[in-house]
């Protein structure tokens, strides 16, 4: 079932109200543009209105830079240092992150490999810890900084391992996250 209704009122602006059972657009970056000439003056002209605007493919190369692919570590804003954690407990949207190894060379660091591909509209962020010593890993996490409990600091995406894995001195552990927007 779907049913959209438009108002438009003698003031200019417009009301629209739709009840839909799904959305068929999930395009990344929409938004609509107006565009008035002589906006509030008496000889006002409306050039476009909620004109749907087109996210191209170097703006969406860009959001996934501000995103996932910082040019240093110490640039706060993207999260593409990958951090690991003992909690296995059940992730959700509110999920904090705690138990954070900083040890046995499996402390946060930043993604080793970074690369983004537009046609896919997708980021990959790698990293290959070597542990330097006995620990369990359970959980992955991204950050925006190298630095635990640093001021500024945020995280973005939290997701446990299908299992647990005990790390010995110099086994290594390869995290790939894939991420899209949108």
């Amino acid at each position: 079932m779907s049913l959209i209704e438009v108002s438009k009122a003698n003031d200019g602006t417009d009301a629209k109200v739709s009840k839909k059972t799904h959305l068929a657009d999930k395009r990344f970056g929409r938004g609509f543009v107006t565009v008035i000439k002589n906006a509030g003056k008496p000889n006002e002209e409306v050039i476009m209105r909620n004109g749907e605007n087109l996210l191209v493919n170097a703006g969406i190369a860009y959001f996934h830079k501000l995103c996932y692919a910082s040019p240093s570590a110490t640039t706060y804003g993207a999260t593409d240092v990958i951090a690991l954690s003992t909690t296995s407990s059940t992730v959700s949207a509110t999920t904090t992150w705690d138990n954070e190894i900083t040890t046995a060379g499996l402390a946060r660091n930043v993604g080793s490999s970074t690369s983004h591909n537009t046609s896919a509209n997708a980021t990959t962020l790698v990293k290959t810890f070597t542990a330097t010593g006995t620990i369990t890993a359970a959980r992955s996490g991204l950050f925006n900084t190298t630095t635990k409990d640093a001021t500024g600091e945020e995280y973005s995406h939290i997701k446990n391992f299908d299992s647990s894995v005990t790390l010995e001195d110099d086994d290594t552990l390869q995290v790939t996250w894939v991420l899209t927007l949108g």
